[in-house]
């Protein structure tokens, strides 16, 4: 009997519940990785969403006549909810600005549900346009001190059917309006 080779029934059971226990840590170090990896690529993904927003409220939504291209003077912040404001301001949009008000356009900015907008010319109608198209958007403030003009945008991904979590972003821009003439 003392030539009997193998493993007793109490070996294998307890290699069995080793290997269990490393092949579960593997696992759970791989689930972990892919968490990390799909929340850095939503957060990833909601600053460039949140940086565009930015940009075509700084620089106009085609690349022109945006708020940096407005005097102090025509700027108007309003309350639409209480984490949502619209900015309205004019521009002239002759190269170079002309001294008269006739070719002004009055621009604006605004909320409306969890989407950011640009009307380029208020006095047309449907002329709306979507600056992103990723991400909700929970609050957008403007406040004008001077001729410096703050945006403040806070930007959120929808959740994930299997986890109540949700991601957001948070960004602040400064734009310096030009003088009047």
């Amino acid at each position: 009997m003392r030539r009997q080779q193998g493993f007793t029934l109490a070996e294998i059971l307890v290699a069995l519940i080793g290997a269990v226990v490393v092949v579960g840590g593997v696992y759970a170090v791989y689930l972990m990785g892919l968490r990390t990896w799909q929340e850095g690529s939503s957060v990833a993904a909601l600053e460039r969403s949140a940086g565009l927003i930015m940009d075509k409220i700084c620089r106009g939504a085609n690349g022109r006549h945006g708020l940096r291209e407005a005097t102090p003077t025509t700027v108007q912040v309003s309350e639409v909810s209480a984490n949502i404001h619209s900015v309205e301001y004019k521009v002239d949009k002759v190269s170079p600005p002309t001294p008269w008000n006739r070719d002004d356009t009055t621009s604006r900015y605004y909320c409306n549900g969890n989407r950011v907008w640009c009307d380029p010319d208020v006095s047309v109608e449907g002329d709306d346009v979507p600056l992103h198209r990723f991400g909700e958007v929970e609050s957008l403030n403007f406040s004008l001190s001077s001729n410096v003009l703050t945006v403040a945008l806070c930007i959120a991904d929808t959740p994930l059917p299997h986890t109540n979590r949700r991601l957001s972003v948070r960004m602040t821009t400064q734009i310096f309006l030009r003088k009047s003439r």
